[in-house]
This record gives structure tokens, C-alpha cells and sequence, in this order.
């Protein structure tokens, strides 16, 4: 489950779409503000075979629900991952949602 810390009308979630032998992460984004924001979405993935850290950027366009990109990483069974998503108006930190795969409890 993704959790968001917001501190404007930016919204923010992470999906994930599960294959055998992969994870596809998708930041997605809506806001009501009239101005292009950043994201920043960042991924580590841990398992017995090592870890491996990917991490993507890019800008949208608010008013929109909006998942602007893809993000795939190899996995395994018995591999656990790790995401972030932070969402920022210049150098303003509006919204950060993390999210673990598998879900631990």
C-alpha cells in the first residue's frame, strides 16, 4: 500500500504491474496547479543475488491524471523492492508516497 505525505492538492501513486519475471512502476500524478511539476521516482530492489538501485525524473503537466512513464526491474521470487515517489514545484517537496514489494506487514 502507497503512502502519501502531502503538503499541496498534488496527488500521488505508485502502481505496479506484476509479470514472472518483472515489476513495471508507474508514478502517477494529478494536481489542480497551473504549472508544469517534477518527479522523482526511485527503486531498490534487494535480493539473494545482490541489490540493484534505478531511478527515474521527469515533468508533467498538471490538471491531468498523469502516469508519465514506466520504470521495469527484474525480479524474482524471495526478491523484496522498494519504491519512492516525490512530486516538487521547483525545489518545493509537494507529495512523497513510498511502497514495498511484496506488501510486509
Amino acid at each position: 500500500m502507497s503512502t502519501a505525505q502531502s503538503k499541496s492538492n498534488a496527488q500521488a501513486n505508485i502502481q505496479l504491474q506484476l509479470a514472472q519475471h518483472s515489476v513495471t512502476v508507474s508514478p502517477c500524478l494529478a494536481s489542480t496547479l497551473q504549472q508544469k511539476l517534477r518527479y522523482e521516482i526511485s527503486a531498490l530492489r534487494v535480493g539473494k543475488n545482490g541489490s540493484s538501485r534505478s531511478k527515474q525524473s521527469g515533468y508533467f503537466n498538471p490538471g491531468v491524471n498523469l502516469c508519465p512513464s514506466e520504470l521495469k526491474l527484474s525480479f524474482q521470487n524471495g526478491d523484496k523492492a522498494f519504491f519512492v515517489l516525490r512530486v516538487y514545484d521547483q525545489q518545493t517537496l509537494l507529495t512523497e508516497v513510498t511502497r514495498d514489494y511484496p506488501v510486509t506487514q
